[in-house]
């Protein structure tokens, strides 16, 4: 988000809109996840993971190109989308498929990931200032690697568990009357 504020000042002459702007993506964020997690489904958790990562693409996209208030407006709106519907899943994801004993440590990866990648691209994006000064367009468009990245991975490696169905012979069935 400070990166954001920083490239909203170029463009937008008040500070009023960016305040407005900056506060609300958490705003929308509590709504939608909200929302998410009531149409999220197990055999969504993958398309809603994949959707969040590509809009996060097309939001670093729109923030290059987002010269007033009102494009960064739907920009602000699509990045909280973005994150209610790729963290939502991520929760629902790990609380499906953990044992009460190892959900505390998932949730904990899952926050570090997320605290750990906003502090790395927040580093990232200002190394790439100093090396394109002035030349922020640059220093996005190398942004858009990682969920990019991300997408991939997750499009061709993340399986989700299949739901084990357990058959009584009916041998067990009799015994058990």
């Amino acid at each position: 988000m400070t990166i954001i504020i920083l490239i909203m000042y170029i463009f937008i002459p008040s500070n009023t809109e960016i305040g407005f702007l900056i506060g609300l993506n958490p705003l929308l964020q509590f709504f939608l996840l909200l929302l998410v997690g009531k149409i999220l489904t197990q055999k969504k958790i993958k398309f809603f993971i994949i959707i969040g990562n590509i809009l996060s693409v097309i939001v670093i996209f729109g923030y290059i190109v987002s010269v007033d208030f009102w494009s960064f407006f739907i920009f602000q709106i699509m990045i909280s989308l973005s994150y209610s519907m790729y963290w939502m899943a991520i929760i629902v994801y790990i609380a499906q498929n953990s044992t009460p004993q190892n959900k505390g440590k998932y949730m904990g990866y899952a926050n570090t990931s997320l605290y750990t990648g906003a502090t790395v691209g927040g580093v990232f994006f200002s190394f790439l200032l100093a090396v394109f000064p002035s030349n922020y367009y640059i220093s996005m468009s190398f942004m858009m690697i990682f969920p990019v990245i991300s997408t991939l991975i997750i499009l061709f490696q993340f399986k989700l568990p299949e739901k084990k169905v357990i058959q009584h012979s009916k041998k067990d069935v009799s015994s058990e009357l």
